[in-house]
């Protein structure tokens, strides 16, 4: 009986939150409803068993799923040529999955409800951040991970909030959200008679304590984004004139051996028209050259020759061939840099691979999905990162050196703050990120995909790069200004005068240290409730 009313609400905060990764940038007059929308989750409920809290939960997260992920029922129904049904039976499996972290969340946040603890409101809104920071880094890991969507990534494009990622990384943003939600319901259970106050045995202090830490949370907050995002003096500061090519190749043609000569020539074309403009490095996006570059077919050598023949460096993305323990061999997704003067120098084979779309992950259970995948549902993986080093023609030496030191990135990889900041921290100063995103379509997809990866930028104060096949496109400095962004599904040369305004970050020299004390205090807390358990026992 319990159950039923409440399951509304809860659904229907799960349907907006889903809603607002669908846009490409949030408006603020959006994002000031999104800590409302945790309301239900905060709410107290004395009476809700241990099931129905973690049923809530899980409806809370699996709608917020279906909704913000529905651009895959397309993209498998048309290249993984599955029917409908069978397409959107997988899209609600891969949400009920991801529902079960809210639903574990929501377990959490009514197990404190239950005891003495929750007449401390601060606490249980320190124990739902800490809660949510955990489960979230879980998703991203387990089983392969799904690291898509993190809550801190609706701030997007709010330079006053998503700064404060600089610091705090996107996991920081994440706890903020869900830490001002614990506030800011406990603010509006506050509204009640004084006699109802006086019942529950709260304080003054603890009544004004939640909108008093609230108000001083979010100025902080803000306070230390605008900080942090502040423009560094551009006077003295090295550019270097960027291009970024975008081909537009369609997915289904891409990989026809007919297309190959066309495609080369798009590139080559466009890559000439950045040249004229002044670019001294250009970008190709992630397999723009779908064949081994070092064993490309016959029939195309000589068009594969003068396609990337070119008077500056190129970055781009090709095929690799590895050989396989068992003497066969795989293919590799690679990122390549093409010197005009010494030709191939540097390789980079993609270490994280998409599950379902370039391998199978436990092949004993899903093995039969191969045949579904085709040629990339079976690459193999790179052992360690790499930096490609160049020089530039006719640019001068820059503050950071006389060369260019680019860590190349390559699509899925860019949703994993750790395997950039390690990158980072091994010496790249400028991020290039290669992608193709033609799978997704007209979809969603792409506005989630591109505003995640160029957070990256933010996290480690780098300026960052992105070519897509069909877009987003772009490039972003290290404060998080877009210097560029392109149009979807046009074939166009960006060209971009890049600034070279590498600064240290707190994040990049700490990495996950919200994610670490988040655990830290979550078990301390955890301690603290077994103990209140123990000396007086709670039903559940």
């Amino acid at each position: 009986m319990l159950l039923m009313p409440k399951s509304f609400s809860f659904s229907m905060a799960g349907l907006l939150l889903g809603l607002l990764f669908i846009p490409g940038k949030v408006p603020l007059w959006a994002l000031m409803i999104l800590p409302f929308l945790f309301i239900p989750l905060y709410w107290s409920s004395p009476g809700r068993s241990a099931r129905d809290s973690f049923v809530l939960g899980w409806l809370f997260g699996t709608i917020e799923s279906l909704t913000s992920l529905w651009w895959i029922l397309p993209t498998i129904r048309t290249f993984g040529h599955l029917p409908s049904i069978a397409a959107f039976s997988a899209l609600f499996l891969l949400s009920s999955y991801l529902g079960f972290f809210t639903g574990f969340f929501q377990l959490g946040l009514d197990l404190w409800k239950k005891s003495r603890l929750a007449h401390y409101p601060i606490l249980l809104s320190l124990w739902g951040g800490c809660l949510w920071v955990i489960l979230e880094d879980l998703r991203s890991e387990l089983f392969t991970g799904f690291p898509l969507n993190p809550l801190g990534d609706l701030l997007w494009g709010q330079t006053s909030l998503v700064g404060l990622a600089s610091i705090t990384g996107v996991t920081g943003l994440s706890f903020c959200i869900v830490f001002l939600a614990g506030l800011l319901t406990e603010i509006i259970q506050s509204w009640q008679t004084n006699s109802t106050r006086r019942e529950r045995g709260i304080s003054a202090f603890s009544r004004w304590a939640p909108p008093i830490v609230f108000f001083l949370a979010i100025l902080g907050w803000v306070w230390a984004g605008k900080q942090a995002s502040q423009e560094m003096d551009q006077t003295n500061l090295q550019h270097i004139r960027l291009g970024i090519i975008q081909g537009n190749i369609p997915q289904d043609q891409k990989w026809t051996i007919g297309f190959l000569r066309k495609s080369l020539s798009i590139y080559h074309d466009l890559s000439d028209v950045a040249v004229k403009k002044g670019a001294t490095l250009l970008i190709w996006p992630e397999t723009a050259i779908p064949v081994v570059l070092s064993s490309p077919p016959r029939s195309l050598t000589n068009d594969l020759k003068e396609a990337i023949t070119l008077p500056v460096p190129l970055v781009t993305g090709t095929l690799g061939l590895t050989r396989k323990p068992d003497s066969g061999y795989a293919f590799s997704n690679d990122a390549v840099i093409i010197s005009p003067l010494t030709g191939l120098t540097g390789v980079y084979s993609k270490m994280h691979l998409v599950p379902f779309g370039e391998y199978i992950p436990f092949p004993s259970l899903f093995g039969w999905l191969r045949g579904l995948t085709g040629v990339t549902g079976d690459l193999s993986t790179g052992r360690e990162q790499t930096v490609f080093t160049t020089s530039l023609p006719n640019t001068p030496p820059s503050s950071i050196g006389d060369q260019l030191r680019i860590g190349p990135v390559i699509c899925y990889e860019a949703m994993y703050p750790s395997l950039v900041r390690h990158l980072v921290q091994t010496g790249a100063t400028i991020l290039v990120v290669l992608t193709d995103d033609a799978w997704y379509g007209k979809t969603a997809a792409s506005h989630q995909l591109y505003q995640q990866t160029m957070l990256r930028a933010i996290e480690n104060g780098v300026p960052e790069v992105r070519a897509a096949n069909t877009g987003y496109s772009g490039a972003i400095s290290a404060t998080g200004k877009p210097l560029v962004t392109g149009k979807r599904f046009i074939a166009e040369s960006l060209v971009v005068n890049l600034p070279l305004d590498s600064r240290h970050t707190f994040y990049r020299a700490h990495g996950e240290w919200v994610f670490r004390l988040a655990v830290l205090l979550f078990f301390s807390l955890l301690a603290i409730l077994s103990m209140e358990q123990h000396n007086e026992k709670i039903k559940f």
